[in-house]
């Protein structure tokens, strides 16, 4: 309610008297784009506790786009020690600058949980839903990483099939009937109700009695999204 009731201006102005690093970290979020609120954030990205510059890099990444931020996140990419940090800010910076060969070297780089390739095929599949089709078909052949897998099935029920193919659907569907991977086949369960084939509610339906809740749940939600009957 406070918040609601300050201006752009006078919650920057707040945000600049916060001497608690815990309470900054949750307030950030809630700076808009103002004169000054770029400096301020940026001089936040360098903050001694991680988890104030981690907020600072993600609020960064909405500011209006700019040669000063985007410089500052490519900064950060390149030479901060924090991986998680890193890939906030490259996240931000792929989506400004839609280069491609940074999606590309994003692809070939390790990082904590497989974060960069999640990015960038977060960005192929935002970009060219023939290619990323097409790679997250291979991924589920030849994965690099389960993280990087279940994105990829995560993907494929959004992106669907080419007209007159089935192949995104037959490996969803093979996947919620045969997958031992937890993550792998909640991710499926959802992608099949994005993919929107009334044929996939007679797999699904069994899950309604699953001893797992969150399968239960997961599969009464694609039902329904698929208008089947959940009673």
């Amino acid at each position: 309610q406070f918040l609601r009731s300050l201006e752009p201006a006078e919650r920057l102005s707040f945000a600049k008297t916060i001497s608690s690093k815990r309470l900054l970290t949750r307030y950030i979020g809630s700076i808009q784009n103002t004169p000054g609120a770029e400096t301020f954030l940026i001089g936040l990205t360098s903050d001694a506790d991680r988890q104030v510059a981690n907020a600072a890099v993600s609020q960064l990444g909405n500011m209006p786009s700019s040669e000063t931020v985007k410089s500052t996140l490519h900064k950060i990419f390149d030479s901060d020690t924090n991986d998680l940090i890193r890939q906030n800010a490259v996240r931000s910076l792929l989506r400004m600058t839609n280069d491609t060969k940074l999606a590309d070297a994003l692809w070939k780089m390790p990082s904590y949980n497989d974060g960069f390739r999640q990015i960038a095929l977060d960005w192929y599949a935002g970009n060219n839903h023939d290619s990323a089709r097409a790679l997250c078909l291979d991924i589920l052949k030849n994965p690099p990483s389960e993280p990087v897998r279940v994105s990829a099935i995560r993907h494929l029920g959004t992106m669907k099939d080419r007209a007159g193919e089935r192949k995104v659907y037959d490996a969803l569907a093979n996947i919620v009937k045969n997958e031992p991977s937890f993550g792998a086949r909640t991710a499926a369960i959802g992608s099949l109700a994005a993919y929107g084939d009334k044929a996939a509610i007679p797999i699904l339906r069994p899950f309604l009695k699953s001893s797992l809740v969150f399968f239960r749940q997961s599969s009464r939600r694609a039902m329904q999204q698929l208008g089947g009957n959940v009673d």
